[in-house]
């Protein structure tokens, strides 16, 4: 029994895994990488041979994919040896394969010459696909998952409501595995009316749970200290995450919270996490925290902004 109720389940955990990942394939979160098939458009050219890191005549299509993944986990690990960054993933491989077939001879398999470019390689406007030339990527052979990094490896945050549909689909895939995710078995519990299904989550405190209070004739806060604001910003802060897509708006945590706030009653699902009050990264819950600012007067200047002005 906890505060009165029986309960069934009680989960505890701190791993903050996002849902694109928790969707994968037979939920394996780590991202299945190989060669995928890079779509590339008249309009956005083709690459520059000036830009290649090598090329090998006489190849299947298989035996291109083996020959570029090696040249590629050389090239890295070249890389890795000048860099004095020892954090740095010794399995990352990322690059570009271009394969030329050529015709078949009557008694032999279809051939080609295999052309190997980095990663930074880019298309460039005006240059012409040659005959018989494909592209191939190295990369997350997970469609949906690839697609999304990227958008948001470019900056664009992506709306909620597309990201909650694209979880929803794929989890339907998972359940053709045999899965069955938390937020599906808790909706079916609360299906049946003889139990009483109710939610506690370490997820922001939704914006209907407080009200905006203004103490009238208060000044600004006060600037910091002096020993914290000679405390210097930690040098990695703004670089040791660059090349991750998790923008902090895509846990599951967070999903889940939205599909049981809308499968349950009001009051059902609560969320107890003080610390993101106000600044929550769901789109919903942003707008609901705006909404309490309407008819509040303008807070006065802060005191170390005016300073730096």
């Amino acid at each position: 029994r906890l505060l009165g109720r029986e309960v069934a389940i009680v989960c505890c955990g701190e791993a903050h895994e996002e849902a694109i990942d928790l969707t994968r394939a037979r939920c394996v979160t780590e991202a299945a990488e190989g060669w995928a098939p890079l779509a590339a458009t008249e309009e956005e050219g083709w690459f520059d041979p000036a830009d290649k890191l090598a090329s090998q005549e006489s190849l299947s299509l298989e035996g291109a994919k083996a020959w570029a993944e090696r040249i590629l986990s050389s090239a890295g690990a070249a890389d890795e040896s000048d860099s004095s960054d020892d954090d740095e993933d010794e399995d990352e491989v990322g690059g570009y394969l271009v394969f030329e077939e050529r015709p078949a001879g009557l008694f032999s398999k279809a051939r080609g010459v295999a052309t190997v470019f980095p990663a930074d390689a880019a298309l460039k406007p005006g240059k012409r696909r040659p005959p018989g030339a494909s592209a191939l990527e190295w990369g997350d052979l997970d469609l949906d998952a690839r697609a999304f990094n990227r958008r948001r490896l470019g900056g664009e945050r992506i709306p909620t409501e597309e990201h909650d549909a694209m979880i929803d689909r794929r989890k339907v895939a998972r359940l053709d595995e045999g899965v069955e995710f938390l937020d599906d078995w808790v909706l079916r519990q609360a299906a049946f009316e003889d139990l009483h299904v109710a939610v506690l989550l370490e997820s922001p405190v939704h914006p209907d749970e407080v009200e905006l209070h203004v103490e009238p004739g208060a000044g600004p806060a006060p600037p910091a200290h002096e020993c914290l604001r000679r405390v210097e910003l930690d040098s990695d802060a703004d670089s040791e995450d660059e090349d991750d897509p998790d923008d902090g708006s895509g846990y599951f945590a967070d999903y889940f919270f939205r599909r049981a706030a809308a499968g349950l009653p009001p009051g059902r699902v609560r969320g107890f996490e003080p610390r993101d009050l106000g600044d929550a990264g769901d789109d919903s819950l942003r707008e609901g925290f705006h909404a309490l600012l309407a008819g509040c007067p303008e807070a006065p200047a802060d005191a170390e902004e005016e300073e730096l002005q």
